[in-house]
This record gives C-alpha cells, structure tokens and sequence, in this order.
C-alpha cells in the first residue's frame, strides 16, 4: 500500500507535498506541516519505544546500553528536527524557531506552548492542513 506524494508549489514558492501523512514523512522530511495530533502521538510513542528500550538493554549489559544510545544520537536528533520543524510549519512559523532551545528554561517553555497551539486553518505559506 503505497502512497504516491504530489510535488507542488504555492504562491510563496515553497514545495510541498500533498498526500497521506505516512511515518517515513513524520519521521524524515523536513517539508511540509505536522499537526498536532500527529506530533504528540508520534512524540510519545517514541518515548515509550526508547524508554522501553533502554530498560531492557540496561538491565542485559551496560556496554550495550552505550553502544546503542551512541548509534541512535544522530537519528534522534534528526527526527526531533524534522518533527519540530513541521510542527512549527503548522503554525506558520519558520522551523528556526526551534533555536530557541538554545536559551535555558525560557526557549524549551516558549517551543512547547508553540508546539500546543492549534493549526492554522487551510493552507499556510508551508502547504496545506495536514
């Protein structure tokens, strides 16, 4: 079952896709719009997985504990990106927003807020509702 994406641009120029939202989008890309919805859903089920994760290879061997929060750093990092990035999309805002994770306490309340706050209705400079 394969979801075919449709490349078009808007008025502002940008290109997004128009289609299915599929986890190799949520996960990976950084085009587009993300809801709400689909972000905090996402977000936790990463959590649990890692979380989920981590305990068991912890309790089994702690080099391989290590080994395997140093082989999904980058990852992570990615996907935390890409997500934060179409979140902030949704709302109309550029994804450098997310920047304001390098100011302590202040940054990551004012991102969460962001990150709550309900889609912009119809189309945005960033492409359509999600």
């Amino acid at each position: 079952n394969q979801v075919v994406f449709e490349k078009q641009s808007n008025s502002f120029g940008t290109q997004y896709y128009e289609g299915e939202v599929t986890l190799r989008y949520i996960l990976f890309s950084f085009s587009g719009r993300l809801s709400r919805k689909h972000y905090w859903l996402t977000s936790i089920a990463i959590i649990i997985l890692m979380l989920t994760l981590w305990t068991i290879l912890f309790k089994i061997n702690h080099n391989l504990f290590v080994i395997f929060i140093l082989f999904l750093l980058i990852p992570l990092v990615w996907i935390n990106l890409a997500m934060g990035i179409k979140r902030l999309h949704d709302i109309n805002l550029s994804g450098w927003f997310l920047l304001l994770n390098f100011f302590p306490y202040i940054g990551g309340l004012i991102l969460l807020v962001m990150f709550l706050l309900p889609s912009t209705q119809g189309k945005n400079k960033y492409g359509p509702k999600p």
